[in-house]
């Protein structure tokens, strides 16, 4: 994985908005009672990137929460 700079995480959010829009415009549409929803490797790329990145945070919440409990 290459390093991680504003630029790359800028270039990430928007791979997310638009997997976003995708989901939810099939998801708004007729065709997903007929057809599946293709995912390209990129798209699968970038949920799977954000499920990570989503899972560190409740991780790191999750640690926090257990060190407020521990201070009280």
């Amino acid at each position: 994985m290459s390093d991680v700079t504003r630029e790359s995480q800028k270039a990430h959010i928007e791979k997310i908005k638009a997997s976003i829009e995708k989901i939810t415009e099939y998801r708004n549409s007729n065709i997903g009672k007929f057809e599946s929803i293709y995912l390209s490797d990129d798209d699968l790329d970038v949920i799977e990137r954000a499920l990570a990145c989503h899972m560190c945070v409740i991780a790191l919440d999750m640690g926090k929460n257990e060190e407020s409990a521990k201070e009280k």
